[in-house]
């Protein structure tokens, strides 16, 4: 454990110790605690930190294989739940895993074969429950623009060896970074320029099934180019095969707008009948296109044709000089979007902080494995984790049950497989395709928020329409390195103060005040985190692992406690508190990786009540830091218990650094009709002229002048609490 969580644990131990006795008589007169000052660092001390983030032996096995942690704890009521998400997860990974082999210019069964084999060994190395590993969108449409220049320098070689080839080095180059814990590394990788890729690569796959869905056959390229010959061969376009496919899709489309408006109404059961609306519209067309060209020499409307039954292509791919050669320069495009589709997914859908590092290892060893079986580039999916998750997964087992489940119709189902229309397949994977895109509302609050960070996506999406996806990838990363960098160069500056009324320091000609910081010791649940600069997507991942990590140690966890009265009190046995649902890994230290022990509650720990974050030396802040913001907040809010959590952001200077805050959805904010010539109003300290700042949904807390302003406010709601007031 570092040296600081132990010093901020202990601190906790003696505050609660001192609280106990609060209710004795005192002898003495209460002391004002002084001022706590940081001493100079010392390289003795610098040492001793360092040395103490060494982890034990039993830890480091457990982080290489996460598996060790819950498995031993696994029970019938998580078999249940991993049964049901994973069979509903296996039956929309069959279509999807087929249309993106046909995507990355493949036959059929390899999408099959990427899919199975990415359930059965992500469990093994992975860490989130809910995430899918297999055939993507984006990962198969750069199979399928690097392939053709990969066959050109290799033409001994069929292109589904060179795919599985490039899934292999691919898979050693991502364990090489996990093996090395260069996960920190995706934190380089900002959001705008993530949604970018993901939108660019999106768009073009929309416009190459629309082709697919009127029965044009279009050319591999840009979105741009696909348009263009889609329009000139709209007099081509098969009627049969139109009417089917757009059929299909305003079934599904309209079938999520009915399950998702009953499920507002609190019907029960909608939510997973949403889930089945791809495989059962799927099941109809391939029934009419049975229908219909089972007796036809000649079909009336495209359907894929003959599989091969079971698994033909074992053997492991080829590595030569001159193969790895021109693989080469396809390689980081596909490593970059891998990375960014796997993490991106795997932070979305995760409960807890990600473990980077142990992602990449276990996406690389997915790729390395599935090489063997014929396998191409597989990453995360959203879409399907999303699924996972609301049938109700309970371990990453889910994933073993949904790569059976593609066994099994590999091996008795593909008579039925040949008789799925292409126009079906297309309008399923286009209405899952669609969710991927960043849509005009996000990119205007991106633009309320950060206006660089727009630039970062605009230029990556167009480039990717315009040029090719590849080219996309790497515009959209190197503008944000870019603005990151223009960011720190013009942004370290100064400038001028003055003070107000003789006490509050301010930039001249500005309407907000900071003070000198001085922080004292916090009460039990409170929590001061101080920026040392300006927050990007550099940065940030740091920052909130670190507040988290502390708030982890000096706070207890309702989620993590056992379900029900009488567990609470420690009356219900260990075998009770399993076969409730109850989820032991939660509750261990991710910096430490030690447990807590088994059927030990933390009564002594408290609740979380206040973070104060102390902005005073922020003066820029971009979309990734507040989205980051926002998400831990949502992350740490069941920490607070029924009353909550209470933000307050100290010395916020900046104008653009408050707007983002309040744009982002940290802070909540409520418009007055006077616009710039409204008076001016002070909240907790701080004058706003535009607008009022306050926490979401209204609490207490927002905006304050310094963190001892914030820190003094604090004391006084624990109090409150303490005494029932509030």
């Amino acid at each position: 454990m570092p040296a600081f969580l132990r010093r901020l644990r202990a601190k906790t131990a003696s505050s609660n110790s001192r609280s106990s006795t609060a209710e004795e008589p005192a002898t003495n007169p209460p002391v004002k605690p002084a001022p706590a000052f940081e001493g100079e660092p010392t390289v003795r001390e610098w040492i001793r930190d360092k040395a103490s983030n060494a982890r034990p032996l039993r830890a480091q096995f457990a982080d290489l294989f996460p598996f060790t942690r819950w498995m031993v704890l696994y029970n019938a009521r998580w078999l249940v739940g991993d049964l049901v998400a994973g069979i509903t997860a296996g039956m929309v990974v069959v279509p999807q895993g087929m249309a993106y082999a046909r995507l990355a210019g493949l036959p059929i069964q390899y999408g099959l074969y990427t899919s199975f084999m990415g359930g059965l060994v992500y469990w093994i190395f992975g860490t989130s429950r809910d995430i899918d590993v297999g055939p993507i969108a984006a990962l198969s449409l750069l199979t399928r623009h690097a392939l053709p220049q990969i066959a050109a320098h290799n033409p001994n070689y069929p292109l589904p060896i060179l795919a599985s080839t490039l899934s292999l080095l691919l898979g050693l180059t991502l364990l090489l970074l996990g093996v090395l814990h260069l996960g920190r590394l995706t934190s380089l990788i900002s959001h705008p320029a993530a949604c970018a890729c993901v939108t660019g690569s999106t768009l073009t796959i929309v416009a190459s099934l629309f082709s697919t869905l009127l029965g044009i056959s279009t050319p591999s390229g840009p979105t741009k180019t696909i348009v263009q010959h889609l329009f000139r061969s709209l007099a081509q376009a098969h009627l049969l095969s139109a009417t089917l496919g757009f059929s299909a899709l305003i079934t599904l489309s309209a079938t999520k707008a009915i399950c998702a408006a009953m499920h507002r109404r609190g019907r029960r059961g909608w939510r997973f009948a949403s889930t089945l609306r791809c495989p059962a519209v799927l099941a109809s067309c391939t029934l009419i296109s049975w229908a219909v060209n089972r007796r036809r020499l000649q079909p009336a409307f495209a359907h894929i044709g003959h599989i091969p039954a079971g698994l033909t292509t074992l053997h492991p791919p080829p590595l030569t000089r001159g193969l790895v050669a021109s693989i080469a320069p396809a390689l980081p495009a596909l490593l970059l979007t891998a990375i960014i589709e796997h993490v991106t997914t795997a932070r979305r859908l995760a409960r807890t902080p990600v473990d980077s590092s142990a992602e990449l290892r276990a996406l690389g060893a997915v790729n390395v494995v599935a090489s063997f079986v014929g396998a191409y580039p597989a990453s995360g999916s959203y879409s399907r984790g999303m699924l996972r998750s609301a049938a109700g997964t309970r371990s990453p087992l889910a994933g073993v049950v949904s790569g059976l489940v593609v066994m099994g119709v590999m091996v008795w189902g593909t008579r039925v497989l040949e008789w799925v229309p292409d126009a079906g397949l297309a309008a399923v994977v286009l209405h899952v395709v669609v969710g991927g895109l960043t849509g005009p509302k996000v990119v205007k609050r991106w633009w309320r928020v950060n206006p660089p960070d727009c630039f970062v996506f605009v230029a990556g999406v167009g480039v990717a329409n315009v040029v090719g996806v590849r080219e996309g990838v790497w515009v959209a990363v190197g503008a944000s390195v870019l603005v990151a960098v223009g960011r720190g160069v013009w942004s370290g500056g100064g400038g001028v103060v003055g003070t107000i009324e003789g006490r509050v320091l301010a930039p001249l000609g500005r309407r907000v005040a900071l003070e000198e910081v001085v922080v004292l010791h916090p009460p039990k649940g409170v929590f001061v985190y101080r920026f040392a600069g300006g927050l990007s997507y550099v940065n940030i991942g740091r920052c909130v692992e670190e507040l988290t990590a502390a708030v982890a140690v000096a706070t207890i966890d309702p989620a993590a406690e056992p379900v029900g009265p009488e567990d609470r009190a420690g009356k219900e046995t260990e075998q009770r508190r399993r076969n409730s649902g109850w989820r032991p890994w939660k509750r261990k230290s991710r910096e430490s990786g030690e447990g807590l022990e088994e059927g030990k509650i933390e009564d002594e720990l408290p609740y979380l009540r206040v973070i104060i974050l102390d902005f005073s030396a922020v003066r820029s802040i971009d979309l990734t830091a507040v989205l980051a913001l926002v998400e831990m907040q949502q992350r740490l809010e069941a920490r607070g218990g029924e009353v909550g959590v209470r933000w307050c952001f100290a010395g916020v200077a900046e104008r653009w650094v408050k707007k983002a805050l309040v744009r982002g959805g940290c802070v909540f904010v409520s418009e007055r009709g006077g616009g710039r010539g409204a008076e001016d109003v002070e909240v907790n300290g701080v004058v706003s002229g535009d607008m009022e700042m306050g926490l979401r949904d209204g609490r207490d807390g927002g905006f304050f002048v310094d963190a001892e302003a914030a820190l003094r406010w604090a004391e006084e709601y624990v109090k409150g609490l303490e005494k029932g007031v509030m």
